[in-house]
């Protein structure tokens, strides 16, 4: 933010000097809170996380943890700047990609989204997707080796090219939603997966489970 300096600033990036327009940025500094502002914030440890706006004045998603970044994550369900209150709605892409000291991540029910590769190639044993998400990028938890377990919210409608392949890991799955969502490939879990973790499923649905497309690859479906 430019101290003192209000209106609007426009940058031209161009490359190498050449006369070609890469992008050009327009930024509002009469309005911070405008949509794809970036915010850094502290968390309670003094860990700067940055926020990008997704809705003007009202909503931001988690864009980037800092490389550093050790132990449990945990995401708040709203950040606060300048006095104005905005929630946490989404995972960025690659937020958190490659932190490989987090070792725990929790999420507030105010997520709706987790980008691609957001949570990847970290160190969790378990995750809970809370009730109101749902979508689950292309990848998002690729590589988690050591993911043992997975609960997926009655809101989930759509999970992504890959978002668990390589969770080697994975023994267990448990699902709440009566409608299989959306499993765009068949290599969104790892072989292992399909092979020998249990798919829990809400009671009722494991015929559903059976039938749909993917989801049929886990050999192991049990009703809860």
């Amino acid at each position: 933010y430019a101290m003192g300096y209000r209106g609007k600033l426009s940058f031209d990036l161009r490359r190498n000097g050449s006369s070609t327009l890469v992008k050009e940025i327009t930024l509002n500094l009469d309005d911070p809170y405008s949509k794809d502002a970036v915010l850094s914030i502290a968390d309670d440890n003094g860990k700067i996380l940055q926020y990008k706006i997704t809705k003007a004045e009202e909503e931001v998603e988690l864009s980037k943890v800092p490389w550093d970044f050790s132990g449990k994550l945990e995401v708040p369900a709203k950040i606060t700047y300048w006095g104005n209150e905005l929630k946490v709605t989404g995972l960025g892409t690659q937020c958190a990609e490659g932190r490989g000291s987090i070792t725990a991540v929790t999420l507030p029910n105010t997520i709706r989204i987790i980008g691609g590769q957001a949570l990847s190639y970290l160190n969790i044993t378990e995750i809970t997707i809370p009730e109101g998400v749902e979508t689950i990028g292309a990848y998002a938890f690729l590589s988690d080796t050591k993911l043992k377990k997975v609960v997926l919210p009655s809101t989930m409608k759509l999970i992504d090219d890959g978002a668990f392949y390589n969770t080697t890991a994975l023994t267990e799955i448990h699902i709440k939603a009566t409608t299989p969502p959306v499993l765009t490939f068949s290599i969104n879990f790892d072989q292992s997966a399909y092979d020998n973790a249990k798919l829990y499923v809400p009671q009722g649905c494991k015929s559903k489970y059976q039938n749909a497309e993917n989801w049929k690859l886990f050999k192991n479906i049990v009703e809860e």
